[in-house]
């Protein structure tokens, strides 16, 4: 609890509740010798103020008769004496999830009632942020009341998240991974988030300790995953062969087709690296594994395509493009996934209409339009500006597209607009020590002494955020010694 009172009689405790409603809940002894419990629970709901704290009773004996009174006096839980720690908490427990559901699926009606409201409005956005704050509000209030529980944290992360309120959403689920470290739920929650972000390292620093303590095949895939993106091999094979090792009932086919491509992505980086020819065997025999489990699984048949065209095996490359011609994606992932490797083979007609179904698959528009701009970024980078600037007109609040922006406008040579939309970037989130490395490179291209310093302090800070940042301790080592 987050403040405890001892409370010597009835007018102590009402001239709390006539100031606030600090207290989240109130213990009663049914049997007090001043004054009757029952008596007690009617002055206090009488004269409360402020949120509905909630009753629990104690008393000697507890039978239907008196529990329904209790009940009707406004009682939240009755718990016979003597009192058996196990016994409240289970009770509490249960009183916390019967309401904290009520009032969240209440609030979930009314986000639906919102998204109604807010088709209805059009453009009209004060009134569609005045509608936000109210659902928000009012979900806020259920927080507060129930501030020990994971559940309206881990729900209101689930609200946040639906109505495109990033930050929010990743603070809910990591306040509810504060009150219990295991939650798997807001352990997933705030993954997807960070993966959706594409803030790798944030996302390692969450999951390690946490697959140190909860067996989660899903999450440790999904750490695998940030590894593979930082470009840590080692780690990203470990945590995938975990994943794959930890596999259960619960474990879909999908999931294990990612665990082997990503696993065969990982192997291949590590031939990239060392020409050694076990770790391109390896990456062939993971990405063949992931495919067995997925036999529509695009990205692991692209990812094979890419290996023997590498190779040169001209035989396999065409059976493999033979068989993604088959494969009609289900989802908008998959069509982008397929558009890519069109895009790859310079089939552009194919391409377009590949990301055009990507499209009116997508349930998140803004995540389609930067996934395709970022697919078109090597081959045409004024189509995938416009792309990106559709994701931003969605969604303002992307740092990772702004990003993704800033470095294309730096491609271009138009350094002003690229620094311009890092620094929005790091407004949103200052804590990505990449686009604080991004801004430096940047900055160092005006070539005055004002933006040298203003670089190594970037720098600095990409450092501060994660010490091992070695790309960003080479640059300000060579700056600092000019």
């Amino acid at each position: 609890y987050m403040h405890i009172s001892q409370i010597n009689n009835i007018e102590e405790v009402l001239g709390i509740l006539e100031t606030t409603s600090s207290h989240s809940m109130i213990i009663v002894d049914w049997e007090l010798l001043e004054e009757k419990g029952g008596d007690i629970v009617k002055k206090i709901r009488t004269n409360q103020k402020g949120l509905p704290t909630s009753i629990v009773m104690t008393t000697k004996d507890l039978n239907p008769s008196k529990k329904h009174h209790a009940v009707e006096l406004g009682v939240n839980l009755c718990i016979t004496k003597p009192i058996q720690i196990r016994s409240l908490i289970e009770g509490l427990k249960e009183m916390m999830i019967i309401k904290v559901d009520k009032s969240i699926k209440e609030m979930e009606e009314r986000i639906e009632e919102v998204k109604k409201q807010i088709f209805e409005l059009g453009e009209e956005e004060k009134k569609t942020g005045l509608i936000y704050l109210e659902t928000i509000n009012t979900l806020e209030g259920a927080r507060e009341i129930y501030p020990w529980s994971t559940h309206p944290h881990y729900q209101m992360g689930m609200i946040y998240q639906k109505m495109g309120f990033f930050n929010d959403a990743v603070q809910s689920f990591e306040m509810a991974l504060n009150i219990d470290e295991n939650n798997k739920d807001a352990c997933l929650g705030v993954a997807r988030l960070l993966v959706k972000r594409r803030q790798w390292n944030r996302l390692v620093k969450i999951l390690v300790p946490f697959v140190s303590r909860v067996h989660f095949p899903v999450v440790t895939g999904i750490l695998g995953e940030a590894y593979l993106m930082l470009n840590d091999n080692d780690n990203a094979i470990k945590a995938f062969n975990d994943s794959i090792k930890l596999s259960d009932e619960k474990t879909t086919q999908r999931d294990m087709a990612k665990n082997y491509d990503g696993l065969g992505l990982a192997y291949q980086n590590k031939f990239n690296e060392t020409s050694e020819g076990k770790w391109q065997e390896k990456a062939i025999d993971s990405f063949n594994q992931a495919v067995k489990y997925d036999p529509d699984y695009i990205s692991a048949h692209f990812n094979l395509y890419c290996v023997y065209k590498k190779i040169g095996n001209k035989e396999k490359t065409t059976e493999l493009l033979k068989t993604l011609a088959t494969i009609i994606p289900e989802n908008s992932e998959d069509w982008i996934l397929l558009g890519k490797q069109f895009l790859d083979v310079e089939n552009y007609t194919k391409a377009e209409f590949s990301f055009k179904r990507a499209i009116e698959k997508s349930k998140e528009l803004q995540q389609a339009y930067y996934e395709i701009g970022d697919a078109y970024s090597e081959v045409n980078i004024a189509k995938a500006l416009k792309l990106l600037d559709k994701s931003i007109e969605l969604d303002s609040n992307q740092p990772h597209v702004l990003n993704k922006r800033g470095i294309l406008y730096r491609k271009k040579g138009l350094t002003p607009v690229a620094i311009k939309n890092y620094r929005e970037a790091l407004k949103i989130d200052p804590n990505d020590e990449v686009i604080y490395y991004n801004l430096a490179l940047a900055l160092l291209e005006n070539h005055d002494v004002n933006s040298r310093i203003m670089a190594a302090k970037n720098l600095k800070k990409a450092i501060e955020l994660r010490e091992d940042f070695s790309e960003a301790q080479a640059l300000l080592k060579k700056i600092s010694s000019h």
